[in-house]
């Protein structure tokens, strides 16, 4: 890749010039954090676009051992690296499988080096990496791009909807598992099937990000597929030997009225279920953490911070660890994948419970994305908030879901993944009561 090439220009609208120039691009991916600050840590970069492909690599079965050798070399070579993890990747980390078919179907890994990097990071300044041209010519193609402000609403209708009673079958089969001792915390989630006519990944994109703007948002698209995601969840940073993981456990809507909203915040604080829900899943993390760890090092940094987003209250929690020498990307990944907030407690148990009690494959739902930067540094979410786009079949898919406990209810598990739906509901331009089964 060239050497990069740093510019100070007035930023106001740089950010839509670049999301133009990116829909020239069969492959595409733009990162942005939203000004957004997560605890002890924030985005290194305020966006990132990652444009065409000039060396890829797409996995349909054999992942870990193809993205390998791929991410190894050219993380060696200092380059920009994109990568997507589908949840069922699962399946070749553990003895495992899944019955039901992907609505929208994903290879299980996508790594692709792209052609042109464009970000602006903590200085504030423009930077342009690219792999064929001079940073100055992609920087005269952003500049001569037309500013578009004008969202087109594509026309989604419902294929598929969610069934509160199917809901409280696998509520009620889940808990029958956790009484057993099966699993003692379980991320049940349901799932609608929308078409649509037409659809503008980016287009819906910025009218999602509007609503509900989240520190690990992606637009991702490939091989006529999109995801369009506005994650407020971390999965693992890196940089150089310490690894960090933020799982978010624990959620509240928010409120128009500041005192409510305030007391629906303490609420989730002092939640006695929210807080066992959150330890579970961060002595899962600690675990997951001291398969690649150097002795003693796993700490955990920040416990049960409640922290507030656009649309809801979340609480989350840090854990470090130094990682023991020789530890590449793809070791990280074969120890903590996927995450626990979208799994339960045990894992390998609760995964098996999930593709029982839940009709349908999770797919990218579940996974993550998210890149890997010159200097020992990745970055990549989980996949939640989301919506996944068969742009050839106008297709597309919202999920959402909630951890299950003993002191779960079928009502308010029900209600918080309804609240979770919300926001990719509106941005489709449909309510909640237009997906729900009578």
């Amino acid at each position: 890749m060239l050497k990069p090439a740093y510019f100070k220009i007035d930023l106001s609208d740089v950010r839509n010039r670049v999301k133009q120039l990116a829909r020239q691009y069969g492959t595409y991916a733009f990162f942005e954090s939203h000004g957004s600050t997560v605890p002890l840590t924030g985005n290194r970069y305020e966006f990132i676009a990652m444009l065409g492909v000039g060396e890829e690599i797409i996995c349909v079965s054999n992942a870990l051992e193809q993205i390998r050798p791929f991410i190894n070399q050219h993380r060696s070579q200092n380059n920009w690296v994109f990568c997507a993890l589908s949840y069922e990747l699962k399946n070749e980390i553990e003895q495992l499988s899944s019955r039901s078919e992907e609505p929208v179907p994903f290879p299980l890994a996508h790594c692709f080096v792209p052609e042109v990097v464009v970000t602006i990071d903590e200085t504030g300044l423009l930077c342009i990496h690219s792999n064929l041209q001079e940073p100055k010519v992609i920087l005269h193609k952003i500049l001569n791009e037309e500013k578009c402000d004008t969202y087109k609403d594509p026309k989604f209708h419902v294929k598929k909807k969610i069934s509160r009673s199917s809901y409280r079958l696998a509520f009620e089969k889940t808990m029958s598992h956790i009484k057993r001792g099966d699993t003692y915390e379980l991320t049940l989630c349901q799932q609608a099937e929308l078409g649509f006519d037409a659809c503008d990944p980016f287009s819906l994109h910025e009218k999602f990000s509007s609503i509900s703007p989240n520190p690990f948002s992606v637009i991702y698209k490939s091989e006529g597929k999109a995801v369009v995601c506005t994650s407020p969840e971390r999965f693992l940073q890196c940089d150089h030997e310490r690894l960090l993981s933020q799982p978010m456990k624990g959620t509240a809507k928010r409120s128009s009225n500041e005192e409510e909203d305030l007391k629906l915040k303490n609420g989730l604080a002092n939640s006695r279920k929210e807080r066992s829900e959150n330890v579970m899943i961060v002595d899962l993390v600690r675990n997951d953490l001291s398969k690649v760890a150097q002795k003693n090092s796993v700490k955990v940094e920040d416990l049960f911070g409640v922290h507030t987003f656009p649309k809801s209250h979340q609480m989350i929690s840090t854990v470090t660890c130094k990682l023991k020498t020789g530890m590449d990307f793809t070791d990280i990944i074969q120890a903590t994948f996927p995450m626990g907030s979208m799994t339960g407690a045990p894992k390998v148990s609760s995964m098996k419970i999930i593709d029982q009690v839940e009709d349908f494959r999770r797919g990218m739902f579940s996974g993550s994305i998210g890149f890997m930067a010159p200097g020992c540094y990745f970055d990549m979410n989980v996949v939640i908030r989301t919506i996944l786009l068969d742009l050839e079949k106008k297709r597309a898919v919202l999920t959402a879901g909630g951890a299950i406990t003993f002191g779960s209810t079928v009502e308010s598990e029900w209600e918080e993944c309804l609240t979770k739906l919300k926001p990719q509901l509106e941005a489709v331009g449909l309510k909640t009561e237009d997906i729900i089964e009578r």
